[in-house]
This record gives C-alpha cells, sequence and structure tokens, in this order.
C-alpha cells in the first residue's frame, strides 16, 4: 500500500582536508540529516523520518600516508551518531568503527591488504534498530574481515 505524504529532508555535509606533509594527508567530514513528514494529512510535518528514510549523522576521520615510493596505508575511523525517532522501539545506539589498508607497490602491479572493522567491533546495522521493527529482518554488523588482492598495471 503507497501513502503519499507531504516531506522534508535537511541536512548538509562539511569535510576539510589538511595536508601536514608531502607523504601524510588527514581528513575530517561530518553529515548530518533530519527529515519530518505529514503523518496525519493535515499538511503539518509533525513527525520524524525513521531509519528506511534517513542516514544516521556522522563523522568520519581517516589518514592517508605514503611511507615511501612503493608502500602506503590508510586509516579510517568513523562514528554514526545515536539517534532518537518518534517511535521508541527504533531508537538506535551508535557505533565506531574503524577500517585499515595497506598497500606495496610490486613490479608490475600492487599488492593489497585491507582490514574492514579492524577491532571487531559488535554492533547491530543502523537499519537493523532504526528502519524496521521485525526479528526476521535483524542484522548484526560484519565482524572483522581480511582482504588481499593484487592489480596488475598493464
Amino acid at each position: 500500500m503507497m501513502a503519499r505524504e507531504k516531506t522534508r529532508l535537511e541536512g548538509y555535509d562539511a569535510s576539510a582536508t589538511y595536508r601536514i606533509s608531502k607523504a601524510h594527508r588527514a581528513s575530517l567530514a561530518y553529515a548530518y540529516t533530519k527529515g519530518r513528514y505529514d503523518s496525519n494529512g493535515d499538511g503539518s510535518l509533525d513527525a520524524r523520518l525513521d531509519g528506511l528514510n534517513v542516514a544516521p549523522n556522522r563523522l568520519i576521520a581517516s589518514w592517508n600516508a605514503n611511507w615511501s615510493d612503493k608502500l602506503s596505508s590508510f586509516i579510517q575511523v568513523q562514528h554514526a551518531f545515536s539517534q532518537d525517532f518518534d517511535d521508541p522501539a527504533k531508537e538506535f545506539s551508535g557505533y565506531t568503527l574503524a577500517d585499515a589498508s595497506l598497500s606495496y607497490k610490486l613490479g608490475k602491479g600492487a599488492l593489497r591488504i585491507g582490514i574492514g572493522n579492524l577491532f571487531d567491533k559488535d554492533y547491530i546495522t543502523y537499519y537493523s534498530q532504526s528502519a524496521l521493527v521485525e526479528p526476521a529482518r535483524y542484522f548484526a554488523g560484519r565482524g572483522r574481515s581480511v582482504t588481499l588482492g593484487y592489480s596488475l598495471d598493464l
């Protein structure tokens, strides 16, 4: 069943990058979103949109380093801020995750290793907590994952 309701999404993104040296760069980004809709058809935006329609407010910090002509690294930490919604069952508790990667240039390509969720943080996804309150759709976030890759320069 489809419902057409007056809706308003507002937000902003801000980011900054600082070059520490020729080989090191740090970045910071923040995103804020809020949304409201007319829940009873009276033309007034009287209710907050939930996690199905609005992304979490997020802060992301990263550091990129070129240690030599061959070796580089990247570290990123992202924090999704806790958020309340009109339905208390959809309250989002927030979480912080860290990722890292290392790249080494070889003669004809590069070898890369990446680690997602570096500290193996246990968390429940934003969508599971704040979009649909349904046990069949309640998922834990991905644990630590390691990816190994090789790219070939042609």
